[in-house]
């Protein structure tokens, strides 16, 4: 599980030893004036330290990581701490003064250049949506409670899973980009305004031409768990009692999956991949957009 712990004596305590081997690598000011600051944390292992500070409509941050950290952890950390600001003053932009090593890490997480800083802004589809809509690290879990949200003819608690499930795989592969971006040129393309949601091989062939580099499996469930056992993330088509459903999915490194949006806002829906289709699929001919 990943999360921040605030700077305390107790923090302190506890990664005593991370302290002794990462503080050094601090600029002298890295915690003055910053109104929440801390730990990256995964699995109780410190990975990095963030600061931030809040102003009119802007949040302004600063991290930095562990020597080896892993690409995927750092921008997973950067998610984190990008949802963080926005739950806390739903800013219109945030704002980072970047070192060149994290540079890679921030334009996979949204940010761009600004002149001397990197800065994401906040799209107005997020500001309309509840927090809850969203887990930790502003992954959408909660197609239901999208309704003001369009979608082709309709609107995205009704269609939406299709570019719901794109959006966090987009994510996931550090080709993050908006949500309206996303929906809009999937709805622009769908058949008759989307009115049965977005097909398998459109959804797949969209996400080739953003780069995502990924494979589809054979329709039925045992070529379909196959590649979802030997993939890093990957969208899960399968049929249940109401029709259809795309749901984008995350490898753990204990075997299992993190399915996002598959049940309505819930977070850290951990599950095998096998239990999952036993429990839910109607018919046994599951697809997989997968990225290894």
């Amino acid at each position: 599980m990943r999360r921040t712990v605030r700077l305390s004596a107790e923090a302190s305590d506890r990664y005593q030893k991370f302290d002794e081997e990462n503080r050094p690598l601090l600029s002298d000011d890295f915690f003055l004036s910053k109104e929440d600051a801390g730990y990256f944390v995964k699995e109780d292992q410190a990975q990095g330290y963030f600061s931030a500070s809040f102003h009119e409509d802007e949040a302004d941050i600063s991290f930095c990581f562990s020597r080896g950290i892993s690409f995927e952890d750092a921008c997973e950390d950067l998610h984190l701490l990008s949802e963080k600001c926005i739950r806390r003053a739903h800013p219109k932009k945030i704002v980072c003064l970047p070192e060149p090593r994290y540079i890679h890490v921030l334009q996979a997480c949204g940010y761009y250049q600004k002149g001397t800083v990197y800065q994401k802004k906040i799209e107005p589809w997020r500001r309309q949506l509840r927090d809850t809509v969203f887990d930790q690290e502003g992954y959408i879990i909660n197609q239901g409670a999208m309704e003001k949200i369009p979608f082709g003819w309709f609107t995205t608690d009704a269609k939406g899973c299709g570019w719901i499930a794109a959006y966090n795989l987009m994510k996931m592969c550090g080709r993050e980009q908006t949500m309206q971006e996303t929906a809009e040129q999937m709805g622009d393309h769908a058949l008759l305004g989307a009115v049965c949601g977005e097909p398998l091989h459109a959804l797949y062939l969209y996400l080739r031409r953003k780069g995502c580099g990924c494979g589809l499996s054979k329709p039925w469930d045992g070529d379909a768990l196959k590649c979802m056992q030997k993939s890093r993330y990957g969208i899960l088509l399968y049929t249940h009692k109401d029709g259809a459903h795309y749901t984008a999915y995350r490898s753990l490194e204990n075997g299992r999956k993190l399915f996002y949006n598959a049940v309505y806002g819930r977070e850290d829906h951990e599950e095998t991949a096998a239990g999952f289709l036993a429990q839910r699929e109607l018919l046994p001919f599951a697809s997989v957009i997968y990225v290894n």
